[in-house]
């Protein structure tokens, strides 16, 4: 007797997924940026994070109101950030420190314009701040700065985009500390150097110079040119005698483990 057997495919018609090209985790919710340059979010949606309007959480994705050729999407704690390829960055949810950067502290349940910000190349967002470099490579950044985290010299809060001080385009302004309240009770602003060329053909002789606010110098200066070679003067100069791109650091120590960090990048040419 032979037994035939009869295989039955059962075709089962589901939408298909949509490719991901970008995705950012909030604090409790996502982002995923959709190759049409559309943005959908899901998770908790308390601060209007999700950018549908409401502030109904969803367990699955629902899509940002209002927002075309995305090209980058960023989530802090209970926000959320996506920057255009018209070089604009649009921000929604939590803004109780300004982290949405449309000059107000009103949460935003839908995409609203950061205030001044064109040209901008890439951006990123932290715990209740926010931070985006410009074409020209100048970082700005604002909302919560109760530690110097926007690096403008103040502790204040900022509802619209400063540029970060000293950066010179490269790298930014780091603050790290053993204790908070030190930091708080010295009120220690943003450290930041020159040089003197930034750029040109070896061997390059560069000269660096620190600037610090008034009554507020470091008890050390550390300075790493990023080739080998380190100083702890307070005016150095360096020769750079290999071609290469050098990022710079200088480290202020204010002693018991708080300080400051600046950095710039040097450029060196080959002679020929």
């Amino acid at each position: 007797m032979r037994i035939k057997f009869f295989l039955i495919v059962i075709f089962v018609l589901y939408p298909m997924p949509v490719l991901a090209a970008t995705l950012a985790a909030g604090g409790a919710h996502a982002l995923v940026m959709n190759d049409d340059g559309t943005v959908m979010a899901w998770g908790y949606n308390g601060k209007g994070q999700l950018g549908d309007g409401s502030l109904k959480r969803s367990s699955s994705p629902v899509m940002v109101k209002g927002l075309l050729e995305v090209t980058a999407v960023a989530a802090g704690f209970n926000s959320s950030m996506a920057l255009r390829k018209d070089g604009t960055v649009w921000a929604w949810g939590a803004n109780t420190y300004g982290q949405l950067g449309d000059g107000t502290k009103e949460d935003k349940t839908e995409p609203v314009q950061v205030k001044g910000l064109i040209g901008v190349t890439s951006i990123a967002a932290g715990d209740m701040f926010s931070l985006a470099v410009k074409g020209d490579d100048s970082l700005w950044a604002w909302g919560r700065n109760n530690f110097g985290q926007l690096d403008d010299g103040t502790l204040d809060n900022r509802t619209s985009p400063v540029r970060v001080v000293g950066v010179g385009g490269h790298g930014f302004l780091n603050l790290r500390q053993a204790s908070n309240d030190q930091v708080r009770k010295d009120m220690l602003p943003p450290v930041y150097f020159g040089a003197t060329p930034e750029s040109g053909t070896a061997p390059l002789n560069v000269q660096y110079k620190p600037v610090f606010t008034p009554g507020k110098a470091p008890k050390k200066l550390e300075w790493d040119f990023d080739d080998g070679d380190i100083s702890t003067e307070n005016t150095p100069s360096h020769i750079y005698e290999t071609p290469g791109t050098y990022i710079v650091t200088m480290t202020a120590s204010y002693g018991n483990n708080i300080y400051r960090e600046s950095m710039k990048k040097i450029e060196v040419k080959a002679a020929w």
